[in-house]
């Protein structure tokens, strides 16, 4: 960790090429992990979530991530459900993205293809409606939070624990998960 409170990129959640490269098709390629809340608004993904941008790069989120569910402002938050199953992968790819953006020296993802990652990612589900509206209600909801640091503290913490390795951050994901909040 850095004095400025950075880590390292971690190769492991670095984007790299897809294999065959794939260019144009966005695609998710594990269902939606199951969550575990651990406060009533904060939840952990109990698995992974893996993604093919439009450009052919893959992501991957491991399992672990803190996160709130959709950021929509309040007028958009009586409409769309935060916790959205079908929408819950490009949530978490977007949340991600800000929290590694907040806690990763020289993270290579900017905020203008995350919120495209995340359009791309509501596309995907074939029950999705207004796409376009919710892309722009979280974009509205998050200009503010790309701007300013986090100041969750488990997301701080996850991106620590995965930079010290497998064991430790397994470790770190099991501390969550004993954490418990009753929905």
């Amino acid at each position: 960790m850095s004095a400025r409170g950075y880590i390292d990129p971690i190769p492991s959640i670095l984007p790299f090429p897809s294999r065959p490269f794939i260019i144009g098709k966005p695609h998710f390629f594990l269902p939606p992990p199951p969550l575990h809340f651990i406060e009533e608004q904060l939840a952990v993904t109990l698995e992974d979530v893996v993604y093919r941008n439009r450009n052919g790069y893959m992501r991957v989120v491991p399992s672990g991530l803190p996160f709130d569910g959709g950021s929509y402002p309040w007028p958009a938050s009586l409409i769309w459900d935060r916790w959205n199953i079908n929408d819950l992968q490009a949530v978490i790819l977007h949340d991600f993205t800000y929290a590694a953006y907040d806690s990763v020296r020289s993270w290579p993802i900017n905020r203008r293809e995350a919120d495209r990652d995340m359009l791309d990612g509501f596309r995907l589900n074939p029950n999705s409606h207004g796409d376009r509206i919710r892309y722009m209600a979280v974009r509205l909801g998050a200009f503010g939070i790309w701007r300013r640091k986090s100041k969750c503290e488990h997301q701080r913490s996850y991106f620590e624990a995965l930079a010290q390795g497998a064991e430790q951050f397994k470790s770190w994901v099991q501390r969550m998960k004993s954490m418990s909040h009753d929905r």
